[in-house]
């Protein structure tokens, strides 16, 4: 193409008017020099070619439909003459029936109503035939040899009406106009014969290459200047009754010289040439309208650069994601699957719903909720000797009451006092007050606990020990200690102001005595003997009373403690601690055998997980990443896997290892004959199913990335992911602003309200406010000008930028995923191959594909 001489179509085009006449196109050829006239013959050899190729396309067109005109002439002949064959049979049988009929009339009149009948049948037989005739498919006819013959009218394809009319809608040919810049008159022109899959790319692509130009200068554009992006098909090109005209034009550049502030940066600073560029750089802008402000007009495109985020948005094309699907393997989704329904049997059969708060709450209250002073609302000595000689005697001793008709009180009640050393000088915080000022300690330990004996006390005890429920081995005049309180399984007990050691003073009386009003009244006399002893003086700091009943309704076991710590400023403060808990491993044989089981079940999950699923997923990873397997192990999914593992190694040590430990055997058998604390099984039962919560999370999270299989759960997941890799940046600088607001927040209402009283309550409580917990409402009551002050500056930081923020970051990251991953969901719906090829194994598939041929594309065909 490029040796064949230039024609400038603009002065040279003939129109066919134009050659009509040998007259006016030999005047046309006048005025023409050499060059134009071997332009202009080039032409018209290029129209006579055209001409001729139209011509013999027209003819063949016109030498088919001759051929199907003749198939269908000769098909109508043949209709006709059956048709008249049919009728031709129809007459003589018609007549033969007439005469039978005739001949028949002098007959017995018996036999007429058969004949009658027959010639119903007749006409019915007749009729069946014809029908059968036409309905039944002929057999094809063949030669001597045997050869089927083809009839023209099998040679002629019938197609319904809506495919004719979509094809007549379908593009074969395009026209390509082709000129070397925007400027110029010469043109080129090439057409194309085009399929229904031919993409614009690859036909700007040969265009390119038949031009001999660069493909990356050229675009293709329509008639109606709308560019055409390289992944439409010709089909979808144009709009309906457009002409199938394209024009192959060089692109554009956005920009050819460099910005002014690039050519400042990269100019010469010293030398010859740096002089040089200074006195050039007034004239830069000498095309410049100055009065119009001196600035060229920026398009659209460096307009929209400016503002990155726009730019990008608009920018974005979709990106083919899919690679994610060859992760996910229907063999891990049923190990996840069967992982997560276990769990979920496991917490349904061991800790039923509803229950451990019915049992707690029956307990709780029978004893918190006095008829004369209720435990929550104690605030001085006076209401706790009241407390401890009517609600605790009237709940624990009396058969009827209703924590005995429903319960099992089991073993014995302890009431433990702790009190500190006596008023000393040393124990005041300031040094330099008066000589005989004298503090208490504020706190309770081991260093600072009162050992000496109650003498007081051990003069009243020393006659009735062991007698009516009392315990002989626990007296209250005698300090324990620590070391021996925790033979008795006793632990740390934590309050609001501390943690408190389980020394101290103790009495303990039977639950199980033969003879409880007996243990009621001598209950109630000790807690009098003990009152007028000053048992519970200014030196207490803690009050502490704990008791183990079972439930045998709902075979749960309900450890309480209630404990009173007393403040130095004379108040007293109430907490009550009531857990209900089950022993983890059932004792009977068949519960016991069955939850065996679903835990070895369990663990053989576990192990699938810990060397089937890790390890393919650390294949996956070197093969992908070129053994950059710490990214699956560092990763989200990774981090999953191994805690799924962990975290069921230690709930199994819990259940079948910590659990069967000498104290917790000897809680169970020996707490009838004394005292045995319970908060060692407890803290296994709450262990375990805190453990197991943690573990189904786990299993959940793994289970929903499986889920990615699905389009939208895939750009959810996706969406979220980069939001909070992105959002986590942000937090990081809020961080130090709401510990700030915690601060404040202390010191404005830490003297008016408990929930303010530490720094952990206050970043508590300014949780809840910014979830929308509205609990907190009456902090306005006090220092109402801070109040209403820090709620604006809270809330205008809160909610209009943390969580206004995060809206703004996760609808943009949404937005990213749609386009990238999904513009156009089509695109990503998988065929029924697609499925059985991710679901089934080879062999099924083979089998699969076998029965259903037509569903495997042509690449994929393993016939």
């Amino acid at each position: 193409q490029g040796s064949r001489p230039k024609c400038d179509t603009a002065s040279l085009k003939v129109s066919p008017h134009s050659m009509d006449g040998d007259e006016d196109f030999d005047g046309e050829l006048e005025g023409l020099d050499i060059t134009a006239c071997k332009d202009k013959i080039w032409i018209l050899q290029a129209e006579r070619e055209r001409r001729r190729e139209a011509t013999e396309r027209l003819q063949e067109k016109l030498k088919a439909l001759n051929y199907e005109l003749a198939a269908r002439r000769e098909e109508a002949d043949r209709q006709r003459r059956h048709l008249r064959d049919e009728m031709d049979q129809n007459k003589r049988i018609s007549e033969q029936n007439q005469a039978n009929k005739e001949q028949n009339e002098g007959t017995i009149s018996t036999i007429v109503p058969h004949a009658a009948d027959d010639y119903e049948q007749e006409k019915v037989r007749h009729f069946v035939e014809k029908y059968l005739n036409k309905a039944m498919p002929r057999r094809p006819p063949t030669n001597q040899l045997g050869i089927r013959i083809f009839d023209e009218r099998d040679l002629m394809v019938e197609k319904p009406a809506e495919m004719e009319k979509a094809e007549q809608l379908f593009v074969d040919t395009v026209l390509i106009t082709h000129w070397r810049n925007s400027g110029s008159e010469q043109k080129f022109h090439l057409s194309y014969r085009v399929s229904r899959k031919t993409t614009a790319k690859k036909l700007r692509e040969d265009a390119c290459l038949y031009w001999g130009i660069s493909e990356v200068e050229y675009i293709l554009w329509t008639l109606s200047n709308a560019k055409v992006h390289d992944d439409l098909t010709i089909q979808n090109c144009f709009k309906p009754n457009e002409k199938a005209h394209l024009i192959l034009a060089p692109k554009t550049p956005k920009k050819v010289d460099p910005p002014e502030r690039v050519a400042e940066a990269i100019r010469p600073k010293v030398g010859a040439k740096a002089r040089t560029a200074k006195k050039k750089q007034p004239n830069q802008n000498l095309n410049v309208d100055v009065q119009q402000g001196g600035a060229l007009p920026e398009n659209f495109f460096e307009q929209m650069a400016k503002a990155p985020g726009l730019f990008e948005f608009m920018t974005q094309r979709d990106r083919k994601v899919d690679g994610h699907t060859n992760r996910i393997r229907p063999c891990s989704l049923c190990l996840y699957l069967l992982l997560f329904l276990s769990i979920c049997l496991k917490i349904a059969w061991t800790k039923p719903s509803d229950i451990d708060y019915l049992c707690r709450l029956g307990i709780h209250s029978a004893i918190a909720a006095g008829e004369d002073v209720k435990f929550m609302e104690i605030r001085d000595t006076d209401q706790t000797w009241r407390w401890l000689t009517d609600t605790v005697p009237h709940q624990l001793f009396r058969n009827t009451s209703s924590l005995r008709v429903t319960n099992y009180a089991l073993g014995w009640v302890r009431i433990s006092m702790r009190q500190g050393q006596a008023a000393s000088a040393e124990n005041c915080v300031q040094q330099d007050l008066p000589a005989d000022a004298e503090c208490l300690s504020a706190s309770y330990d081991d260093a600072s606990a009162d050992t000496a004996d109650l003498e007081q006390v051990k003069a009243y005890w020393s006659d009735i020990s062991g007698l009516d429920g009392r315990s002989n081995t626990t007296v209250p005049w005698k300090f324990t200690t620590a070391a021996e309180a925790d033979e008795d399984l006793m632990y740390d007990e934590s309050g609001t102001l501390q943690d408190y050691t389980p020394s101290g003073y103790m009495v303990d009386y039977d639950l199980q005595h033969p003879d409880l009003d007996a243990t009621r009244d001598a209950f109630v006399a000790d807690m009098i003997a003990l009152r007028n002893a000053s048992w519970i003086s200014a030196q207490t700091r803690a009050v502490q009373l704990d008791y183990l009943v079972y439930n045998p309704n709902y075979d749960y076991w309900v450890s309480s403690v209630f404990l009173l710590e007393f403040l130095l400023n004379g108040i007293v403060r109430p907490s009550a601690r009531t857990n209900v808990f089950r022993r983890v491993l059932y004792d009977d044989m068949e519960s016991g055998m069955n939850q065996l089981a679903l835990d070895v079940a369990r663990l053989v999950l576990i192990f699938l997980v810990l060397f089937y699923q890790v390890s393919w997923e650390l294949r996956y990873e070197r093969r992908k990443a070129g053994g950059a397997w710490w990214r699956y192990l560092l990763g989200s999914q990774g981090l999953a896997d191994l805690a799924i593992v962990g975290i069921y190694f230690a709930i199994f040590i819990q259940l079948y290892l910590k659990s069967h430990t000498e104290e917790a055997t000897e809680m169970i058998d020996t707490s009838s004959v004394e005292y045995r604390g319970s908060i060692f099984l407890t803290e296994i039962y709450q262990q375990v199913f805190v453990l197991e919560a943690f573990l189904l999370a786990c299993v959940a999270w793994r289970l929903f990335a499986f889920m990615k299989v699905n389009r939208q759960v895939f750009l959810l997941w996706n969406s979220l992911n980069v939001a909070l890799i992105k959002y986590v940046r942000f937090v990081m600088v809020f961080v130090p602003i709401l510990a700030g607001f915690v601060v404040v927040a202390h010191a404005i209402w830490r003297s008016h309200y408990t929930e303010f009283a530490t720094f952990w309550s206050s970043g508590t409580s300014l949780l809840m406010v910014m979830v929308g917990d509205d609990s907190t409402t009456h902090i306005g009551q006090v220092t109402r000008p801070a109040t209403i002050i820090y709620l604006q500056i809270f809330y205008m930081v809160i909610i209009v930028f943390f969580f206004n923020t995060w809206s703004a970051v996760l609808v943009q990251e949404y937005q990213k995923q749609r386009v990238a991953a999904g513009y156009r969901p089509k695109d990503y719906a998988w065929s029924e191959y697609q499925y059985v090829e991710w679901l089934l194994p080879s062999l099924l598939k083979k089998g699969y594909c076998k029965l259903r041929p037509s569903i495997v594309p042509i690449t994929d065909d393993e016939d």
